[in-house]
């Protein structure tokens, strides 16, 4: 993937060639590049599939991204940065001081709209915002803007007809703008699991899984989920696995 790194701040642009060459193995960076203006330029002589960059950066990098049809990677400081880029139809922000973990999961994210752009070349420009996992972050696209919450803060999701319904394990459950499945798509990978047609949970919140003809998994919060048997083979797995940090 041609890859193009719009970054003014020098101790970010440093800390993240060094993450782009740990974790990005598919990713050939053409060109570091400060300002718009400078990326404009490399952008003239250059195909150009993913477009990383500094939401801090002078001008508009959302209309960059757009007129040359890359994929965009956001580098946000805070989250209103991050709702920003969301909200512009960037396909993954990170959070600042950046890490190993989040670089890795942008090149993921990325690779897999670059696929889909590619297996369906009218869709280039068009937006389709979803959940957006980063370090800690999940952004949640609910029927008047986005809540942001930490994906710890989630104990699982149920689904409710064409919306979805985020469990907490102290704030107020979340009635989601989108279905079960946009949920599962944005978070795969990522700690939650799909156990049920109509359940993803979090696999930090599993306290016990009772086996029987109809598997259950208790929750930290005392919920008592579903495990469909479509599903148990793929649960068993990861309640058996040594869990990942995040």
């Amino acid at each position: 993937m041609n890859t193009l790194v719009l970054e003014p701040d020098p101790a970010s642009r440093m800390r993240l060639r060094s993450l782009l060459n740990t974790t990005g193995a598919d990713l050939v960076v053409l060109a570091e590049t400060t300002s718009i203006a400078q990326a404009k330029q490399v952008m003239l002589h250059s195909h150009i599939d993913v477009l990383i960059a500094s939401v801090d950066t002078e001008g508009d990098i959302f209309a960059l991204a757009h007129r040359h049809g890359c994929v965009l990677v956001c580098l946000a400081r805070d989250a209103d940065q991050a709702v920003r880029a969301f909200e512009s139809g960037a396909v993954h922000y990170v959070m600042k001081p950046l890490s190993e973990s989040s670089i890795a999961t942008a090149c993921s994210r990325a690779r897999s709209r670059l696929v889909r752009y590619r297996s369906t070349p009218s869709s280039l420009h068009v937006s389709e915002p979803q959940p957006v996992f980063t370090t800690g972050v999940i952004a949640l696209p609910v029927f008047d803007g986005f809540e942001m919450r930490h994906r710890e803060n989630i104990v699982r999701v149920e689904a409710e007809g064409n919306y979805c319904r985020v469990v907490m394990t102290k704030d107020p459950s979340i009635l989601l703008s989108r279905t079960i499945g946009d949920f599962e798509d944005a978070v795969a990978s990522n700690g939650f699991i799909r156990v049920h047609r109509s359940n993803i949970v979090n696999m930090d919140h599993v306290r016990r899984f009772i086996r029987g003809k109809s598997p259950l998994l208790i929750m930290s919060n005392g919920d008592r989920v579903d495990v469909s048997a479509r599903c148990k083979e793929a649960v068993l797995k990861a309640v058996m696995m040594p869990r990942r940090r995040h």
